[in-house]
């Protein structure tokens, strides 16, 4: 089983800093101290920076360009597809023992996934899509086997992100309702293995997401525009401008 190399150097995306002196240096870290400083990311409170990439810590937050991390492999490992392939797997991220989730970004586009949320999904209820640089979607069949295979989305394409309680985790539930999860590979120097067959969130199958800053802000003005909303109903129970009322 081949291996897959990453283009050095970080992306640039649309509210990501270019300044090296707005991004953090990356600390040395136990993998383990990494995974715990994650889960107090600040991206649901007060101190969410303007740009970069944030710890997901909110569902409605999973809008845009995201990374699907898991930091507790060895190496740490993110969702990766390669362009030649319609498999996906979990690639070791660059950096080593260097590695900090809270300030790892992207430093190659086949890491980048583009989450969009489906109302009208065959569920009946929200579902997610993700799709990749290729324009190809991330999807599992009934046996749980993972792939990136087609560019238009159907019912194996939709994702239900669940945040796993007491943490910054995200589970991944298929549409077979069963869970994306991470398999060590048999051979030390293959990448580890992606599959959407557990039946109950796990180790293996929480992930840490990041999305960007400007996303997170976007969602937050929407909610806030809702919550704010106030519908003035007539005697007919018909909506009435309330700035005629």
């Amino acid at each position: 089983m081949s291996t897959y190399s990453a283009r050095s150097g970080k992306l640039s995306f649309k509210g990501t800093s270019s300044d090296p002196a707005k991004i953090s240096k990356k600390r040395k870290r136990k993998h383990a101290d990494a995974t715990n400083a994650a889960a107090s990311s600040s991206s649901s409170t007060g101190a969410l920076p303007n740009e970069g990439w944030v710890v997901l810590s909110n569902i409605d937050h999973l809008t845009g360009p995201c990374l699907v991390l898991f930091p507790d492999s060895e190496p740490p490992s993110a969702l990766y597809h390669p362009s030649d392939t319609d498999h996906v797997v979990a690639r070791p991220t660059d950096g080593g023992d260097q590695f900090f989730a809270t300030s790892y970004e992207p430093t190659d586009v086949h890491q980048v996934f583009v989450a969009t949320k489906l109302p009208g999904s065959s569920a009946g209820e929200p579902r997610w899509s993700l799709k990749t640089a290729e324009g190809r979607y991330l999807g599992a069949n009934k046996h749980g086997v993972v792939s990136c295979a087609v560019t238009a989305v159907g019912a194996t394409e939709e994702w239900n992100p669940v945040l796993v309680p007491d943490t910054n985790r995200v589970a991944f539930q298929s549409v077979w309702g069963q869970y994306l999860q991470i398999v060590r590979p048999t051979d030390p120097q293959s990448v580890w293995q992606l599959r959407a067959d557990a039946k109950d969130i796990s180790f293996c199958s929480s992930f840490l997401v990041k999305v960007q800053a400007q996303a997170v802000h976007a969602a937050n003005k929407r909610q806030r525009r809702v919550k704010d909303r106030v519908e003035v109903l007539d005697d007919n129970d018909n909506p009435v401008d309330p700035n005629l009322t």
